[in-house]
């Protein structure tokens, strides 16, 4: 099983990919690993199983470092012009705030308590995350298919077959109707 974090690449808050970067030194796995899974889970790069000979284990673990995110967001050109605790910058001639959409299920207890980590983390360093709760199903036809998310929360189950990650990672799927 895996859990992990889809971003929406093409929301205009998070299409830098330094914000994106920054995001993810604010979520602090190892804590989140210990906590809610009991120290029995096991931190990976993508969606390859560390079995697989075709992993990669030469790739690095992104380490939870508030200070490389406050200073990626920096390069970004995010700073607080307003005062008020969050980022902002102009984009597309507007002024947008900081403000990230976090999707979690009423039902993954789970997910909610990783919304609250990032929560917590991402305000001491100007980020605001708006946890949204919603079911996984209207999360998936409202939002996905719409492309207006920034983040949610997904499990996937591997059954013990042989593997073909196009479907799921290929940027041809990378479409409403598809599987990326």
């Amino acid at each position: 099983q895996y859990y992990w974090m889809p971003l929406n690449t093409k929301s205009p808050v998070i299409s830098d990919k330094r914000v994106r970067r920054a995001l993810a030194h604010i979520v602090d796995l190892n804590r989140i690993q210990e906590e809610y899974m009991y120290g029995m889970a096991e931190r990976i790069i993508g969606p390859i199983h560390p079995s697989q000979n075709y992993y990669n284990n030469n790739l690095k673990l992104i380490p939870f470092d508030l200070d490389k995110a406050a200073e990626l967001l920096k390069e970004a050109g995010w700073e607080d012009t307003n005062n008020n605790g969050t980022l902002d910058k102009m984009i597309g001639g507007e002024q947008k705030e900081l403000v990230i959409r976090y999707f979690a299920y009423p039902a993954s207890e789970l997910s909610q308590k990783i919304g609250l980590i990032m929560q917590e983390n991402a305000k001491k360093v100007g980020m605001k995350i708006d946890m949204i709760l919603k079911d996984f199903r209207t999360v998936r036809s409202e939002n996905v298919a719409k492309r207006d998310y920034e983040i949610f929360s997904a499990r996937t189950r591997r059954v013990p077959s042989l593997y073909d990650p196009s479907q799921s990672w290929h940027s041809r799927n990378d479409r409403p109707d598809g599987g990326n």
